[in-house]
């Protein structure tokens, strides 16, 4: 009886090294399901980012070839008598509210499918830069405090920024953040072909075509 006992437990045990297997194939499948989901993520938002980048380009060409001037930029009201507000929030370094009027030029200011989650109203808008904007809060010496983010302040381009952005976009341009873009970052472009792993910004200029291949200074 002792030997049938044995022979029994020697065929349905699993040893330890069956055990770290099995949990280890089982890891492997669940790291390569959860990569491809989130690229497949990435790559849906940044699809969706160019063809919101695209529109709003547009539409910033035909209010410039109807007002002789690209629409400024937001700067929580420091250069207006009143606050950039949209929906309620007030809006730094995005396209203007009045983009989005009764028969305007966008039926709506979208929001970045990239910008972090939990993020304020305001700050959750593609990034718009205008030179003409930048040149006014410099010579004034104004930074704006960036909506939701206390303690945060929007820096107005110095004269070489400007020059710079100027030289490579021309006198605007939109950004979605991309997958991965500190602050350290800079305006470095996105490569879709890396995926998650890649940092940069998604950027529409007037002279740049999407996504705008350069480097920050």
């Amino acid at each position: 009886m002792a030997g049938m006992g044995g022979g029994i437990r020697g065929r349905s045990g699993v040893n330890l090294l069956e055990l770290s297997i099995t949990v280890g194939l089982v890891a492997m499948l669940a790291a390569v399901s959860y990569s491809g989901l989130t690229e497949g993520i990435i790559r849906a938002r940044y699809a969706r980012a160019l063809a919101e980048l695209r529109v709003q380009r547009e539409a910033v060409v035909v209010w410039r070839l109807d007002t002789n001037t690209a629409p400024r930029m937001t700067a929580g009201g420091a250069l207006l008598r009143g606050a950039d507000l949209y929906d309620g929030a007030v809006l730094v370094g995005t396209l203007p509210p009045e983009l989005r009027s009764p028969g305007g030029y966008l039926s709506h200011l979208p929001r970045d499918p990239f910008a972090p989650p939990g993020g304020s109203a305001g700050g959750d808008r593609y990034i718009y830069h205008e030179i003409d904007t930048h040149r006014r809060l410099w010579m004034a010496g104004i930074a704006p405090p960036v909506p939701g983010a206390p303690g945060r302040f929007f820096l107005p381009f110095s004269p070489a920024e400007q020059l710079w952005f100027e030289q490579r976009f021309g006198r605007y341009a939109l950004a979605a953040r991309g997958p991965w873009s500190p602050g350290s970052a800079g305006l470095v472009a996105y490569d879709p072909t890396n995926g998650a792993v890649s940092p940069g910004w998604i950027i529409a200029g007037e002279r740049t075509p999407l996504p705008a291949p350069v480097a920050g200074p």
